[in-house]
């Protein structure tokens, strides 16, 4: 049986327990194999599934990516990647083909986790380890052990004072009852996914928070790197968590991955085969133009049936600037155009980001940049030569650019390279908005929003 838990999320059941215990060297010994079965009927329990693979189209490519990923050494890894690019999905779809081969997984999602406290986390997280380390903890209790402490022992964990530091201690020896990988058990190798991870920083509203950080971190790299025990896997939409989590830890301890979105040919397909026979109401209203939508939608999935039930909506009357997408773009750009430095109290002062690093002859001249760029990016360290890093970083934590620190997994900007970092605006929609937007400043000398 396989073990697989999730947050967040209403998902199918399936059973579990068997994983763990493959491919440990202390199983051979055919009385603790025997006591391991008698206690799992009493300690499996039904669990969720990750959802199916129907939130994305033509991924066999990044499939087979990620499948060569988990079946190697554990590894700690980032994956990043456009906004609703179905990211999370891909990989949920990954991890339930693995869980139906005895892989034992565990999917935390902290969209739908409140925690503001480093005791609230961490107590989070060795709870739901546990359910991966019980039955190897199980066969490794000794009778001066009863199952009663150590189950009390791993669960009941109350809050201290100096948490981050106990809780740890805790989270250590509940890692080191999984064995460490193999080329027998390489397959079977746990796998924790932690999405939309970029919600760690708000551990740094804790006073203990910065130490916590480094702690948890540090067990991440010491499960993977040092004592490969599990994979470790971070997803975030918002890029600036890998500038954020190299400044923590560095990057050579950890390997990024971006999965993008659709090829212009794949969007095509997608348009032709999925989207456009899949609304009724195209069977007496003329569907949008392809080449349109693509312009504000590029091979988003979402923006592309965001798009349509708009222009469905308005009997096909619709320009791309009245797509919502895009107007909802130029009014961010148009707040970071009309941002006083040093306004404290704009809401940028009350957004947990930092005040801007910019002003608006730097916000003017990334706009035209990007919306010149012919490959649609622009590289990240030339960027920041002319710019400044400061005012980059900024423009990529308060969402205005994405970065993209690698190609791997990504196949929709072909031209970009393989290893050196790239930036691109947030969406297709972004791109019409900076036009417009730039359009407007040359046209009054300010923001006109008609």
């Amino acid at each position: 049986m396989t073990m697989i838990t999730s947050f967040g999320r209403s998902l199918q059941p399936v059973t579990l327990c068997e994983a763990l215990t493959k491919g440990a060297p202390f199983l051979q010994n055919a009385s603790l194999i025997q006591r391991v079965s008698s206690l799992q009927k009493r300690f499996t329990t039904q669990i969720s599934a990750p959802l199916r693979g129907t939130r994305f189209f033509n991924r066999e490519k990044e499939i087979k990516a990620l499948n060569t990923l988990f079946n190697n050494k554990p590894k700690f890894s980032i994956v990043t990647g456009p906004a609703n690019s179905g990211k999370t999905s891909l990989l949920l779809y990954v991890l339930d083909l693995l869980a139906k081969e005895n892989r034992p997984i565990l999917h935390l999602d902290l969209r739908d986790r409140s925690f503001h406290t480093v005791d609230n986390f961490q107590a989070t997280l060795t709870q739901e380890l546990t359910k991966w380390a019980l039955p190897v903890k199980m066969v490794k209790a000794t009778a001066e052990l009863s199952l009663k402490k150590l189950f009390t022992a791993s669960i009941n964990i109350q809050p201290k004072e100096n948490f981050s530091v106990d809780g740890l201690n805790t989270l250590h020896k509940i890692s080191a009852a999984l064995p460490e990988w193999t080329v027998m058990n390489g397959t079977k190798t746990p796998i924790l996914f932690i999405d939309e991870a970029n919600k760690l920083n708000l551990l740094l509203k804790d006073p203990g928070g910065q130490a916590a950080l480094t702690n948890i971190f540090d067990w991440f790299v010491r499960n993977t790197k040092q004592h490969e025990r599990f994979h470790v896997v971070l997803g975030s939409s918002d890029s600036f968590f890998q500038l954020w989590i190299a400044k923590h830890i560095g990057t050579a301890v950890f390997s990024s991955y971006v999965i993008g979105n659709l090829t212009k040919e794949e969007a095509l397909q997608f348009w032709q085969e999925k989207l456009i026979p899949s609304r009724k109401e195209f069977q007496t209203l003329s569907p949008p133009s392809f080449d349109e939508a693509y312009e504000v939608c590029g091979g988003n999935m979402f923006l592309l049936e965001k798009y349509t039930a708009q222009y469905i909506l308005k009997l096909g009357i619709m320009k791309n600037k009245e797509f919502e997408v895009v107007r909802t773009e130029k009014a961010k750009l148009a707040s970071a155009y009309f941002y006083e430095t040093g306004n404290q109290h704009s809401h940028y002062a009350q957004g947990g980001k930092g005040l801007p690093a910019w002003n608006r002859e730097k916000l003017i001249q990334m706009m035209e940049k990007i919306t010149r760029a012919e490959n649609g990016f622009l590289f990240y360290n030339s960027l920041c030569r002319e710019m400044g890093d400061e005012v980059v970083n900024s423009f990529i934590n308060h969402n205005l650019l994405h970065l993209r620190p690698v190609k791997d997994f990504s196949y929709d900007l072909p031209e970009a390279p393989d290893e050196e970092p790239i930036v691109t605006a947030e969406t297709p929609s972004s791109v019409v908005a900076m036009k417009q937007l730039l359009k407007d400043i040359q046209k009054w000398g300010t923001y006109n929003n008609s």
